[in-house]
């Protein structure tokens, strides 16, 4: 652990969970409470993947390289948001490892997921905010993304791009939490070496340099960050 960060119990982890849960839920993990709760090895199985994208593929018409850009990026929201909510409340996180988060697919959602609450890190916000980056990557979005590209054809700049739009939409939410310019915490976000080059400021704001294909679904378009100054024509 960098020496600029500390370990900090369970209590005020929760405390800054708590917090960061009155922003939506997106900021909030569920409890593991009940069935069907699954360790996080099983979701970056090709097998499993391939289910999942076959479901959102069918639930969205749109083609299975699509449907596994769009599951990356929402699950980079889910996975990233709660810890980011933390980090604007108290300049903590929880310790989000493959071990302590579940998943499941209740009827009414694409993916839940589930942490076992316990202790976390604290430190600067800057010092915590690159821990939680290069953390989520190294246990959770690498797996995925190696799983999803096994199969499917997309660049690594592309998913790297949909994890970068979901952290800079994270702080600009978690913004009245953390008492400074978000943007300050955007750019170190944009910093690290997990994000370097997936996007710049703009005049109308954060502007990635890859799309996220959402204009190939039908009845979907560009997103606010698109570089693409208008849909391709679909062949």
């Amino acid at each position: 652990m960098s020496t600029e960060l500390t370990s900090t119990p369970a209590d005020r982890i929760s405390s800054a969970a708590s917090r960061a849960a009155k922003l939506g839920m997106f900021f909030t993990y569920a409890r593991p409470d009940g069935d069907g709760w699954l360790p996080m090895s099983r979701l970056y199985e090709v097998d499993t993947v391939d289910g999942l994208l076959t479901k959102v593929a069918a639930n969205l018409s749109c083609e299975p390289r699509v449907a596994a850009s769009l599951v990356y990026q929402g699950f980079a929201s889910r996975l990233l948001s709660p810890q980011l909510g933390c980090v604007a409340a108290d300049a903590c996180a929880p310790a989000v490892t493959a071990e302590n988060l579940l998943w499941r697919i209740p009827a009414d959602e694409m993916l839940r997921l589930a942490w076992v609450n316990g202790p976390g890190i604290a430190g600067g916000r800057p010092a915590v905010l690159r821990h939680v980056i290069a953390a989520a990557f190294r246990e959770h979005l690498d797996p995925l993304a190696n799983a999803l590209t096994s199969r499917h054809r997309l660049a690594a700049g592309l998913l790297r791009g949909n994890a970068a739009a979901a952290i800079v939409s994270g702080l600009r939410l978690a913004a009245p939490l953390s008492g400074m310019e978000w943007r300050v915490l955007a750019d170190v976000a944009l910093g690290t070496p997990e994000l370097a080059d997936t996007g710049e400021w703009a005049s109308t704001g954060f502007r990635r340099r890859s799309c996220c294909l959402y204009y190939r679904v039908p009845g979907g378009g560009l997103c606010g960050d698109c570089p693409l100054p208008r849909p391709p024509r679909r062949p």
